[in-house]
């Protein structure tokens, strides 16, 4: 699976994935692999294992969008569709898991990860820090009439 750590510092977010790992190898969370866990660590939130995965539409308006900051350049045609093309790799690069770099060896893409090793990405989980907390929101107002309340 993957977690998205955010914009926590690596320092914390390394800490933080080291408690997930824990907390699953202590409840007996099994891998594809039969003990334990594999937890693949990425910078963004990928959309997709690979290319083939990504959702056309998105693909569709990222292309119209990176055509568009293209045609304001002012730039001839084929150096418009150099950057259309470089700017279409780049997205693909952050939202496929496969082609992200892994976060303890940026150097390294989550691919070339697995090439290394006898594993395969067949599906991904994505989990936020701090996603599905309740956040309760109240009126400043209110809270402190409820405060003068309690103390009265």
């Amino acid at each position: 699976f993957y977690i998205d750590v955010g914009n926590m510092p690596s320092h914390l977010a390394m800490q933080f994935v080291e408690r997930v790992k824990t907390e699953i190898h202590q409840r007996r969370i099994p891998s594809s692999t039969g003990g334990g866990t594999n937890v693949i660590d990425s910078s963004y939130n990928p959309l997709s294992i690979n290319e083939d995965g990504v959702d056309k539409e998105v693909l569709e308006r990222e292309t119209n969008i990176f055509e568009s900051q293209a045609k304001e350049s002012g730039k001839d045609e084929n150096i418009m569709q150099k950057m259309v093309e470089g700017k279409i790799k780049r997205f693909l690069k952050e939202v496929t898991l496969l082609s992200q770099d892994f976060i303890k060896d940026p150097d390294t893409s989550i691919s070339k990860l697995l090439e290394n090793s006898d594993n395969e990405v067949i599906s991904f989980e994505r989990f936020k820090v701090g996603e599905g907390i309740e956040v309760s929101s109240k009126d400043f107002a209110e809270e402190v009439a409820e405060q003068l309340n309690k103390d009265g």
